[in-house]
């Protein structure tokens, strides 16, 4: 229904904004990271089918009107837009390089990163936030002092993504 257009636009409206003030935030790689990862945390939480059918339903008894199935067939298809622009990557570590100063590790890993939790030997695990340059990719500098054993790829709920690594010193 007309609603709907006006309200969603298409299931496969670009993800890129024509303002340009926003086009300059979305070129930041961090703004692209934070924003994909955005997108992919609705998707997996809230703008699924499975979380808003019942919600649909529930409205739709209440004030009546067009099928919510006009809705859920939206939500379905900008799913499978988004999952097709939306950046992947595994969490992976690219480049290792140690100079008198640094430690510089540099990667990839998916846009639900938060952060990088680094431990050494016989101390606690440190969270670092790392310096995305680009929405996948990331570099984190540390102090040469950091001996780090594993690290590991974390998520804003905290929990693990993908494997631990292991470092070799």
């Amino acid at each position: 229904s007309w609603d709907n257009e006006w309200g969603y636009g298409r299931a496969n409206m670009s993800v890129w904004a024509s303002s340009p003030i926003i086009q300059r935030f979305q070129r930041s790689p961090k703004h692209q990271h934070l924003y994909f990862g955005f997108m992919r945390e609705m998707m997996n939480k809230y703008f699924n089918v499975d979380y808003l059918r019942t919600r649909l339903q529930h409205y739709h008894r209440i004030t009546g009107g067009t099928s919510p199935e006009n809705l859920v067939t939206f939500i379905q298809d900008r799913t499978i837009y988004l999952n097709q622009v939306i950046p992947q990557a595994k969490p992976e570590i690219t480049h290792i390089q140690r100079n008198a100063d640094l430690l510089i590790l540099q990667g990839t890993a998916p846009v639900e990163t938060k952060s990088v939790q680094i431990a050494q030997a016989g101390e606690s695990e440190i969270e670092y936030e790392p310096q995305w340059t680009g929405a996948t990719e990331w570099k984190l500098a540390l102090l040469h002092t950091v001996k780090p054993t594993h690290l590991k790829f974390l998520d804003y709920d905290g929990q693990l993504i993908g494997a631990e690594h292991k470092l070799d010193q």
